[in-house]
């Protein structure tokens, strides 16, 4: 059987099957399948499109010009390049970072004055003085959370007694 290079890398919509023949018999020798396998979940990603590529799209599209045309020069598919016009904007959201922050930056600085002044102050603590002076509800997990930030690290208060290390009980031992 035989199977032209040139013929195997070309996508399967150009393929010339009846170029490709067997020698022996007249069976067509079809070009392995590419792309996800059978029983998988998904195909192959694509590489997200730049800012400029969206922005081009949306300008041609106001502009009343060809925008279908233009995408799929720049690589991009019809209906991701129908969205970006619906919504309008070309500016992209930014990705990872903290969402949803309650506690801010005069929250923090109040939060180091307690450390300072109080050493052995518990998350716990943090949270009602929080609540009593800015009327904040947050639970302990973000305020630890926000330590990391601040470089600071929670560790369990380990309380000796009195009368662990006096002089009667090192006489004693």
């Amino acid at each position: 059987m035989l199977i032209l290079d040139a013929d195997f890398l070309t996508p399967p919509s150009e393929v010339n099957y009846d170029a490709i023949h067997s020698s022996d018999d007249d069976e067509v020798a079809l070009p392995k399948k590419r792309g996800s396998k059978i029983g998988s979940k998904r195909g192959k990603y694509h590489k997200k499109a730049s800012e400029s590529a969206k922005r081009r799209v949306i300008e041609a599209a106001n502009e009343q010009r060809d925008w279908r045309v233009l995408a799929e020069a720049l690589g991009v598919k019809i209906p991701t390049a129908r969205s970006w016009i619906k919504k309008g904007t070309p500016t992209m959201k930014p990705t990872g970072g903290m969402r949803n922050v309650k506690i801010m930056e005069y929250h923090l600085d109040s939060i180091r004055e307690w450390i300072e002044e109080n050493v052995s102050i518990s998350l716990r603590e943090i949270t009602e003085k929080l609540n009593n002076r800015y009327n904040l509800t947050v639970c302990t997990s973000t305020i630890d959370n926000h330590f990391e930030g601040m470089l600071f690290t929670v560790k369990k208060v380990h309380r000796e007694t009195e009368t662990a290390n006096n002089d009667i009980n090192k006489q004693k031992r």
